[in-house]
């Protein structure tokens, strides 16, 4: 038999070598420093870009708040040789009329790039991703910042209205690939929109009574340990059936506190779910005293 040491090992993947592209990419400063003292330099810089292509191999044109929280949102951040903002490539009124004023670009390594999908959520609508395989878009980006010989504005549009769209709309093979994802974000959505599965439609305080005694019969079940159902299963059904009745106490529609698994702050302490049951007791205990004993006889 293998020790937990042993099976580690042999899982353990080969990490690809990046030390060469590493040692290129920490020359990038050395390279944008002498450009700028001699703008001839230009020439390493482009050469640096281009060896470090495989792995910075995408653009993300991201909006102010995606790019001052991006190291946040993201994990890891982008090195500052490896940002640029849109207000140092382009006059601040042609950026305002093209609604890109307080935007950045950042170039993104294959690590990145993988977070960025696997968080797609965190984008806004404004940010776009976009492959640059050979850093050709990259090295326009910082000839215009470095020299301004290139047309920064007409760059900037490309990257925002190009074929490729942001990640936080999908097409194609991304919708398969990242569908689950999407399934994970609607099962917390509230639901609505979905009718409340009533048994009397038109008596609510009915509905609500029944809600409540069930609610009760399940609070006792919960300190039960032989119980044929699963402890979780038995609190959410009380959650639910205990927000109903708190609806109904607030003339709040049963749908939304029904399916918002937010609402009436579920899942919460035990002092405050007692709480909450002594205020409903408290307003309706006696006027459904006789659902409550007939649910009470279920217990024992």
């Amino acid at each position: 038999m293998k020790s937990s040491d042993q099976r580690y090992r042999q899982v353990q993947r080969v990490k690809r070598d990046t030390s060469g592209i590493q040692a290129k990419q920490e020359a990038i400063p050395a390279a944008i420093s002498a450009v700028r003292y001699d703008p001839g330099q230009i020439v390493v810089h482009d050469g640096l870009v281009r060896d470090t292509a495989s792995e910075f191999t995408h653009l993300l044109l991201a909006c102010g708040r995606t790019a001052s929280d991006f190291r946040r949102n993201f994990r890891r951040g982008a090195a500052s040789w490896n940002v640029v903002a849109a207000n140092d490539l382009a006059p601040m009124e042609d950026l305002k009329a093209a609604k890109l004023d307080g935007f950045s670009v950042l170039r993104l390594s294959r690590e990145q790039v993988r977070t960025v999908r696997a968080k797609w959520r965190k984008l806004r609508d404004q940010d776009f991703l976009t492959h640059d395989p050979q850093g050709a878009l990259w090295i326009n980006l910082m000839r215009s910042n470095l020299l301004g010989d290139c047309n920064a504005l007409g760059a900037l549009q490309a990257l925002r209205d190009g074929e490729q769209p942001s990640m936080a709309r999908f097409d194609g093979d991304d919708e398969a690939k990242y569908a689950w994802f999407r399934e994970r974000e609607l099962s917390w959505r509230p639901k609505a929109n979905e009718p409340f599965p009533a048994r009397y439609a038109e008596e609510t305080e009915d509905e609500a009574s029944i809600c409540f005694s069930m609610a009760l019969a399940d609070y006792h079940l919960k300190w039960r340990k032989t119980v044929a159902e699963p402890q979780p299963r038995i609190r959410e059904r009380m959650e639910r059936n205990l927000v109903v009745a708190e609806a109904f106490m607030d003339a709040d529609g049963f749908s939304k506190a029904y399916w918002n698994p937010e609402t009436s702050g579920r899942h919460c302490s035990e002092a405050r779910l007692r709480e909450r049951f002594d205020r409903v007791n408290a307003a309706y205990g006696d006027k459904w005293r006789e659902i409550i004993e007939a649910q009470r006889e279920g217990w024992s």
